[in-house]
Protein backbone atom coordinates (compact mmCIF):
# COMPACT_ATOMS: atom_id res chain seq x y z
CA UNK A 1 0.00 0.00 0.00
CA UNK A 2 2.75 2.47 1.03
CA UNK A 3 4.72 1.21 -2.42
CA UNK A 4 2.28 2.39 -4.19
CA UNK A 5 1.32 5.88 -2.74
CA UNK A 6 4.94 6.60 -3.44
CA UNK A 7 4.85 4.86 -6.88
CA UNK A 8 1.77 6.73 -8.10
CA UNK A 9 3.01 10.50 -7.37
CA UNK A 10 6.02 9.76 -8.83
CA UNK A 11 5.05 8.46 -12.12
CA UNK A 12 2.19 11.29 -12.29
CA UNK A 13 5.04 14.23 -11.94
CA UNK A 14 7.44 12.83 -14.53
CA UNK A 15 4.63 12.44 -16.96
CA UNK A 16 3.62 16.34 -16.42
CA UNK A 17 6.98 17.43 -17.13
CA UNK A 18 7.70 15.81 -20.01
CA UNK A 19 4.49 17.08 -21.65
CA UNK A 20 4.91 20.54 -20.50
CA UNK A 21 8.77 20.51 -22.12
CA UNK A 22 7.95 19.07 -25.52
CA UNK A 23 4.45 21.50 -25.84
CA UNK A 24 7.00 24.38 -26.40
CA UNK A 25 8.46 25.22 -30.23
CA UNK A 26 12.08 25.23 -30.76
CA UNK A 27 13.38 28.87 -30.96
CA UNK A 28 14.33 30.30 -33.86
CA UNK A 29 18.44 29.95 -32.83
CA UNK A 30 17.29 26.66 -32.15
CA UNK A 31 16.23 26.10 -36.01
CA UNK A 32 19.46 27.47 -36.61
CA UNK A 33 21.80 25.25 -34.74
CA UNK A 34 19.72 22.08 -35.71
CA UNK A 35 21.08 23.04 -39.74
CA UNK A 36 24.23 24.54 -39.46
CA UNK A 37 27.16 22.35 -39.63
CA UNK A 38 30.93 23.67 -39.64
CA UNK A 39 33.80 22.71 -41.59
CA UNK A 40 37.65 22.46 -40.08
CA UNK A 41 39.50 22.79 -43.66
CA UNK A 42 43.23 23.29 -43.71
CA UNK A 43 45.88 24.99 -46.10
CA UNK A 44 49.18 25.36 -46.67
CA UNK A 45 51.66 26.78 -48.94
CA UNK A 46 53.23 23.60 -50.25
CA UNK A 47 50.22 22.74 -52.05
CA UNK A 48 48.62 26.14 -52.39
CA UNK A 49 50.24 29.61 -53.82
CA UNK A 50 49.96 31.47 -50.79
CA UNK A 51 53.09 33.27 -50.61
CA UNK A 52 52.90 35.01 -53.99
CA UNK A 53 56.23 36.80 -53.62
CA UNK A 54 59.12 37.64 -51.64
CA UNK A 55 61.26 40.99 -51.62
CA UNK A 56 63.96 42.48 -49.63
CA UNK A 57 63.95 46.38 -48.94
CA UNK A 58 66.79 48.37 -48.22
CA UNK A 59 66.25 51.38 -46.64
CA UNK A 60 68.72 53.54 -46.16
CA UNK A 61 68.83 55.05 -42.29
CA UNK A 62 70.93 56.99 -39.95
CA UNK A 63 71.07 55.49 -36.46
CA UNK A 64 70.06 58.93 -34.51
CA UNK A 65 70.65 59.11 -30.84
CA UNK A 66 69.96 55.32 -30.43
CA UNK A 67 72.28 54.15 -27.85
CA UNK A 68 75.18 52.80 -30.05
CA UNK A 69 77.32 54.51 -32.73
CA UNK A 70 79.13 52.70 -35.27
CA UNK A 71 82.85 53.36 -37.41
CA UNK A 72 85.28 51.67 -39.22
CA UNK A 73 84.73 49.29 -42.68
CA UNK A 74 85.01 45.80 -43.70
CA UNK A 75 85.19 44.71 -47.54
CA UNK A 76 81.55 45.62 -47.67
CA UNK A 77 80.50 47.65 -44.90
CA UNK A 78 81.51 51.45 -43.98
CA UNK A 79 80.90 52.64 -40.74
CA UNK A 80 80.78 56.67 -40.77
CA UNK A 81 79.64 58.88 -36.95
CA UNK A 82 78.90 62.59 -36.78
CA UNK A 83 79.01 64.25 -33.66
CA UNK A 84 77.99 67.64 -32.22
CA UNK A 85 78.55 68.82 -28.67
CA UNK A 86 76.49 70.90 -26.87
CA UNK A 87 76.87 74.14 -24.54
CA UNK A 88 79.70 75.04 -26.26
CA UNK A 89 80.50 78.32 -23.76
CA UNK A 90 80.75 81.72 -25.19
CA UNK A 91 83.34 82.79 -22.55
CA UNK A 92 86.51 81.04 -23.70
CA UNK A 93 86.48 83.42 -27.05
CA UNK A 94 89.95 84.69 -25.98
CA UNK A 95 91.63 81.12 -26.00
CA UNK A 96 94.75 81.12 -28.07
CA UNK A 97 96.38 78.22 -29.72
CA UNK A 98 99.19 78.89 -26.76
CA UNK A 99 96.99 79.10 -23.89
CA UNK A 100 95.42 75.85 -24.75
CA UNK A 101 97.29 72.83 -23.26
CA UNK A 102 95.56 69.79 -24.62
CA UNK A 103 92.22 68.64 -26.81
CA UNK A 104 90.48 65.68 -27.08
CA UNK A 105 87.74 63.23 -27.26
CA UNK A 106 86.73 60.09 -24.78
CA UNK A 107 84.88 57.31 -26.75
CA UNK A 108 83.14 54.44 -25.15
CA UNK A 109 83.73 50.91 -27.37
CA UNK A 110 81.91 48.46 -26.24
CA UNK A 111 82.42 44.08 -26.74
CA UNK A 112 80.28 44.24 -30.48
CA UNK A 113 82.41 44.18 -32.97
CA UNK A 114 81.76 43.58 -36.54
CA UNK A 115 84.48 42.16 -39.17
CA UNK A 116 87.71 40.65 -38.41
CA UNK A 117 88.12 41.08 -34.39
CA UNK A 118 91.12 38.94 -34.77
CA UNK A 119 93.40 41.16 -36.65
CA UNK A 120 91.48 44.10 -35.20
CA UNK A 121 93.24 47.03 -37.67
CA UNK A 122 91.07 49.78 -35.98
CA UNK A 123 91.64 53.40 -38.36
CA UNK A 124 90.01 56.45 -38.57
CA UNK A 125 90.25 60.53 -39.16
CA UNK A 126 87.89 63.42 -37.97
CA UNK A 127 86.62 66.47 -39.92
CA UNK A 128 85.09 69.18 -39.24
CA UNK A 129 81.56 69.03 -40.78
CA UNK A 130 80.53 72.14 -42.72
CA UNK A 131 77.53 71.55 -44.21
CA UNK A 132 73.98 71.63 -42.84
CA UNK A 133 72.64 67.73 -41.84
CA UNK A 134 69.91 66.14 -39.96
CA UNK A 135 68.52 62.99 -39.06
CA UNK A 136 67.39 61.96 -42.57
CA UNK A 137 71.19 62.04 -43.47
CA UNK A 138 72.03 58.63 -45.11
CA UNK A 139 74.41 56.95 -47.21
CA UNK A 140 73.04 58.81 -50.62
CA UNK A 141 72.90 61.97 -49.68
CA UNK A 142 76.48 61.85 -47.60
CA UNK A 143 78.94 59.70 -50.21
CA UNK A 144 76.63 59.30 -53.21
CA UNK A 145 78.12 55.66 -53.84
CA UNK A 146 82.01 56.79 -53.11
CA UNK A 147 82.50 55.76 -49.55
CA UNK A 148 84.89 58.34 -47.25
CA UNK A 149 84.52 61.21 -49.90
CA UNK A 150 81.81 63.78 -48.98
CA UNK A 151 81.11 67.97 -49.48
CA UNK A 152 79.82 67.37 -46.08
CA UNK A 153 82.96 66.80 -44.61
CA UNK A 154 86.16 69.40 -44.66
CA UNK A 155 89.28 67.91 -46.27
CA UNK A 156 91.77 68.75 -43.55
CA UNK A 157 92.00 66.19 -40.84
CA UNK A 158 91.89 67.46 -37.44
CA UNK A 159 92.84 63.97 -35.87
CA UNK A 160 93.41 60.11 -36.32
CA UNK A 161 93.44 57.30 -34.56
CA UNK A 162 95.17 54.30 -35.94
CA UNK A 163 95.09 51.36 -32.68
CA UNK A 164 93.23 48.24 -32.13
CA UNK A 165 90.72 48.30 -29.47
CA UNK A 166 91.06 45.33 -27.21
CA UNK A 167 88.06 43.23 -26.91
CA UNK A 168 87.70 42.51 -23.12
CA UNK A 169 84.82 42.06 -20.42
CA UNK A 170 85.55 45.32 -19.29
CA UNK A 171 86.15 47.90 -22.17
CA UNK A 172 88.45 50.32 -21.70
CA UNK A 173 87.61 54.18 -23.46
CA UNK A 174 90.03 55.58 -25.97
CA UNK A 175 91.40 59.12 -26.79
CA UNK A 176 91.42 60.68 -29.64
CA UNK A 177 93.82 63.76 -29.56
CA UNK A 178 91.68 67.03 -32.04
CA UNK A 179 93.09 70.24 -33.47
CA UNK A 180 93.42 72.91 -31.29
CA UNK A 181 92.31 75.28 -34.00
CA UNK A 182 89.17 73.55 -34.23
CA UNK A 183 88.57 74.49 -30.19
CA UNK A 184 89.69 77.93 -30.72
CA UNK A 185 87.29 78.47 -33.95
CA UNK A 186 84.28 76.57 -31.79
CA UNK A 187 84.67 79.11 -28.98
CA UNK A 188 84.49 82.28 -30.86
CA UNK A 189 81.65 81.09 -32.95
CA UNK A 190 79.80 81.13 -30.08
CA UNK A 191 80.43 84.46 -28.61
CA UNK A 192 79.19 85.47 -32.16
CA UNK A 193 75.71 84.63 -31.62
CA UNK A 194 75.66 84.57 -35.22
CA UNK A 195 72.72 82.42 -36.09
CA UNK A 196 73.78 82.46 -39.38
CA UNK A 197 76.93 80.36 -38.77
CA UNK A 198 76.56 77.96 -36.68
CA UNK A 199 78.71 74.53 -35.74
CA UNK A 200 77.54 71.39 -37.51
CA UNK A 201 79.97 69.39 -35.35
CA UNK A 202 83.01 66.54 -36.59
CA UNK A 203 82.58 63.78 -38.48
CA UNK A 204 84.66 60.33 -37.69
CA UNK A 205 85.52 58.16 -40.86
CA UNK A 206 87.55 55.60 -41.24
CA UNK A 207 89.89 54.66 -43.58
CA UNK A 208 91.96 52.18 -45.47
CA UNK A 209 93.53 50.82 -42.80
CA UNK A 210 90.65 49.38 -41.05
CA UNK A 211 89.22 46.16 -41.38
CA UNK A 212 86.65 45.77 -38.80
CA UNK A 213 83.70 48.45 -37.64
CA UNK A 214 83.56 48.82 -33.53
CA UNK A 215 80.51 50.07 -31.65
CA UNK A 216 80.57 52.79 -29.34
CA UNK A 217 78.43 53.48 -26.89
CA UNK A 218 76.33 56.61 -27.10
CA UNK A 219 73.42 58.46 -25.94
CA UNK A 220 69.97 57.61 -26.05
CA UNK A 221 66.07 58.45 -25.23
CA UNK A 222 65.43 57.59 -21.30
CA UNK A 223 68.97 55.80 -21.05
CA UNK A 224 72.12 57.04 -19.19
CA UNK A 225 74.66 55.55 -21.55
CA UNK A 226 77.91 56.74 -21.36
CA UNK A 227 78.68 58.74 -24.46
CA UNK A 228 81.41 60.70 -26.46
CA UNK A 229 83.17 63.84 -23.69
CA UNK A 230 84.72 66.41 -25.77
CA UNK A 231 88.24 67.65 -23.14
CA UNK A 232 90.01 71.26 -23.55
CA UNK A 233 92.67 71.83 -20.96
CA UNK A 234 93.55 75.63 -20.90
CA UNK A 235 95.33 78.03 -18.69
CA UNK A 236 92.20 81.08 -17.74
CA UNK A 237 93.25 84.59 -17.86
CA UNK A 238 95.25 84.20 -14.77
CA UNK A 239 97.43 81.34 -16.03
CA UNK A 240 95.12 79.03 -13.92
CA UNK A 241 94.98 75.47 -15.14
CA UNK A 242 91.25 74.55 -15.86
CA UNK A 243 89.46 72.43 -17.53
CA UNK A 244 86.35 72.27 -19.73
CA UNK A 245 84.12 68.72 -20.12
CA UNK A 246 81.40 68.71 -22.72
CA UNK A 247 78.96 65.50 -23.73
CA UNK A 248 77.99 65.10 -27.10
CA UNK A 249 74.56 66.52 -27.87
CA UNK A 250 74.00 64.60 -30.78
CA UNK A 251 75.26 60.76 -31.68
CA UNK A 252 74.72 60.05 -35.18
CA UNK A 253 76.02 57.00 -37.68
CA UNK A 254 75.32 56.20 -41.29
CA UNK A 255 75.99 52.68 -41.88
CA UNK A 256 76.94 51.64 -45.66
CA UNK A 257 76.75 48.64 -47.32
CA UNK A 258 77.56 47.61 -50.71
CA UNK A 259 76.00 44.10 -50.72
CA UNK A 260 73.41 43.17 -53.18
CA UNK A 261 69.79 42.42 -51.38
CA UNK A 262 68.35 41.21 -54.32
CA UNK A 263 68.32 37.61 -54.16
CA UNK A 264 65.84 34.78 -53.84
CA UNK A 265 66.69 34.60 -49.78
CA UNK A 266 64.66 36.62 -47.30
CA UNK A 267 67.47 39.25 -45.48
CA UNK A 268 67.27 41.23 -42.36
CA UNK A 269 69.56 43.04 -41.63
CA UNK A 270 70.40 45.54 -38.40
CA UNK A 271 71.61 49.23 -38.80
CA UNK A 272 71.82 48.83 -42.56
CA UNK A 273 68.37 48.72 -41.90
CA UNK A 274 67.70 46.07 -44.64
CA UNK A 275 63.72 44.16 -44.24
CA UNK A 276 61.60 41.60 -46.31
CA UNK A 277 57.92 42.11 -48.09
CA UNK A 278 56.71 38.84 -47.59
CA UNK A 279 53.37 39.15 -50.11
CA UNK A 280 50.11 36.85 -49.71
CA UNK A 281 47.34 35.98 -51.86
CA UNK A 282 44.65 34.19 -49.97
CA UNK A 283 41.84 34.36 -52.45
CA UNK A 284 41.21 30.84 -52.33
CA UNK A 285 39.90 30.62 -49.01
CA UNK A 286 36.32 31.85 -48.66
CA UNK A 287 36.04 35.74 -47.37
CA UNK A 288 33.19 34.77 -44.49
CA UNK A 289 35.98 31.89 -43.21
CA UNK A 290 37.30 32.04 -39.35
CA UNK A 291 40.78 31.43 -38.93
CA UNK A 292 41.23 29.26 -36.66
CA UNK A 293 45.11 28.72 -36.53
CA UNK A 294 47.73 30.14 -38.98
CA UNK A 295 51.26 30.05 -38.49
CA UNK A 296 54.45 30.84 -40.57
CA UNK A 297 58.18 29.00 -40.14
CA UNK A 298 61.19 30.50 -41.75
CA UNK A 299 64.15 28.21 -42.01
CA UNK A 300 67.99 29.99 -41.79
CA UNK A 301 70.01 29.44 -44.30
CA UNK A 302 73.26 30.04 -42.41
CA UNK A 303 75.80 29.93 -45.57
CA UNK A 304 74.02 33.68 -45.82
CA UNK A 305 74.40 34.69 -42.41
CA UNK A 306 77.34 37.37 -41.61
CA UNK A 307 77.42 38.41 -37.80
CA UNK A 308 79.32 39.82 -35.20
CA UNK A 309 80.79 38.64 -32.31
CA UNK A 310 77.59 38.62 -30.26
CA UNK A 311 75.41 35.51 -30.80
CA UNK A 312 72.96 35.37 -33.47
CA UNK A 313 69.12 36.88 -32.13
CA UNK A 314 66.70 34.14 -31.59
CA UNK A 315 63.62 36.37 -32.38
CA UNK A 316 63.14 38.00 -35.28
CA UNK A 317 59.92 41.03 -35.82
CA UNK A 318 57.54 40.85 -38.34
CA UNK A 319 54.74 43.40 -38.74
CA UNK A 320 51.69 44.98 -40.88
CA UNK A 321 51.93 48.41 -41.60
CA UNK A 322 49.08 50.68 -42.63
CA UNK A 323 50.86 52.43 -45.06
CA UNK A 324 54.25 51.72 -47.72
CA UNK A 325 56.40 53.87 -45.08
CA UNK A 326 57.54 50.96 -42.97
CA UNK A 327 59.79 54.04 -40.62
CA UNK A 328 55.57 54.17 -38.91
CA UNK A 329 55.25 52.20 -35.94
CA UNK A 330 53.31 48.86 -37.36
CA UNK A 331 49.68 48.82 -36.65
CA UNK A 332 50.56 44.61 -35.58
CA UNK A 333 53.67 43.54 -34.51
CA UNK A 334 54.62 39.83 -33.94
CA UNK A 335 58.04 37.52 -33.27
CA UNK A 336 59.39 34.74 -34.95
CA UNK A 337 60.97 32.53 -32.42
CA UNK A 338 63.98 30.17 -32.98
CA UNK A 339 63.13 26.67 -32.73
CA UNK A 340 66.22 23.96 -32.62
CA UNK A 341 65.66 20.96 -34.56
CA UNK A 342 68.82 18.76 -34.98
CA UNK A 343 69.17 19.16 -38.41
CA UNK A 344 68.45 23.10 -39.39
CA UNK A 345 67.56 26.17 -37.17
CA UNK A 346 63.91 27.76 -37.88
CA UNK A 347 62.25 30.22 -36.71
CA UNK A 348 58.39 29.97 -35.89
CA UNK A 349 55.31 32.81 -35.51
CA UNK A 350 52.86 30.72 -34.42
CA UNK A 351 49.41 32.64 -34.13
CA UNK A 352 49.03 35.05 -36.91
CA UNK A 353 44.93 34.20 -37.09
CA UNK A 354 43.93 38.05 -36.70
CA UNK A 355 46.57 39.11 -39.61
CA UNK A 356 45.29 36.43 -42.29
CA UNK A 357 41.80 36.94 -41.52
CA UNK A 358 42.20 40.98 -41.74
CA UNK A 359 43.75 39.65 -45.19
CA UNK A 360 41.22 37.75 -45.72
CA UNK A 361 37.89 40.17 -45.53
CA UNK A 362 40.26 42.78 -47.19
CA UNK A 363 39.94 41.35 -50.64
CA UNK A 364 42.47 38.28 -49.88
CA UNK A 365 45.88 40.11 -50.33
CA UNK A 366 48.48 41.76 -48.15
CA UNK A 367 51.69 42.20 -46.87
CA UNK A 368 53.97 41.77 -43.82
CA UNK A 369 57.53 42.86 -43.20
CA UNK A 370 60.36 40.71 -41.25
CA UNK A 371 62.98 42.77 -39.54
CA UNK A 372 65.60 42.33 -36.94
CA UNK A 373 63.99 42.30 -33.47
CA UNK A 374 63.83 45.40 -31.03
CA UNK A 375 67.54 47.03 -29.91
CA UNK A 376 68.72 44.67 -32.95
CA UNK A 377 67.51 46.93 -35.20
CA UNK A 378 70.09 49.60 -34.67
CA UNK A 379 72.56 47.96 -32.33
CA UNK A 380 73.53 45.00 -34.39
CA UNK A 381 74.53 44.75 -37.84
CA UNK A 382 74.15 41.46 -38.00
CA UNK A 383 72.53 39.77 -41.32
CA UNK A 384 70.28 37.04 -41.13
CA UNK A 385 69.17 35.00 -43.88
CA UNK A 386 66.36 32.64 -44.56
CA UNK A 387 65.23 29.91 -47.72
CA UNK A 388 62.49 32.37 -49.66
CA UNK A 389 59.79 30.58 -51.77
CA UNK A 390 61.62 29.67 -55.04
CA UNK A 391 64.08 27.70 -53.74
CA UNK A 392 65.18 24.44 -54.82
CA UNK A 393 64.42 22.59 -51.76
CA UNK A 394 60.58 22.52 -50.91
CA UNK A 395 61.62 21.54 -47.76
CA UNK A 396 63.08 24.70 -46.80
CA UNK A 397 61.14 27.01 -48.19
CA UNK A 398 58.97 29.42 -46.04
CA UNK A 399 55.79 27.51 -44.67
CA UNK A 400 52.41 28.69 -44.26
CA UNK A 401 49.77 26.49 -42.31
CA UNK A 402 46.10 27.58 -42.02
CA UNK A 403 43.12 25.97 -40.76
CA UNK A 404 40.31 27.40 -40.93
CA UNK A 405 36.31 27.23 -40.92
CA UNK A 406 33.03 27.70 -43.12
CA UNK A 407 29.56 26.85 -43.54
CA UNK A 408 27.94 24.67 -46.05
CA UNK A 409 26.00 25.74 -48.28
CA UNK A 410 22.01 24.49 -48.58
Amino acid sequence: MKFRQLVLPLFTFVALLFFTSCNDLPTDVGYSMLFDTLSLRSVNSKDNLLIASSTNLHHKIQIFNSGALYLGRTDSLFAVSMLRFGYIPDSLSYLTADSIISSYIIMYPTRYAYGDSISNAMSFDIFKINKYWTSKTNDDSLFNGVWGKSDFFDTKSLGSYNTSIKLSDVMNPIKVDINKDLMIEWFKLSALKDTTKINWGIALVPNDNSNVIHQFSAQALAESNPHTELYVIYKDTTGTLDTLNLFTAIDASVVCSKRSYSGTDIITQGSVNVQNKLSFDFSSIPPESAILSAQLELTLNPSKVKKGNYLLDSLVAGGVFITSNIDTAPKYQFYFEKQIPADTIRFLAPKLNQIVEEIIRNGGKGDIIIYPAGWSMVRKIDQMAFYGSNDPNPNLRPKLRIIYSNRFKK
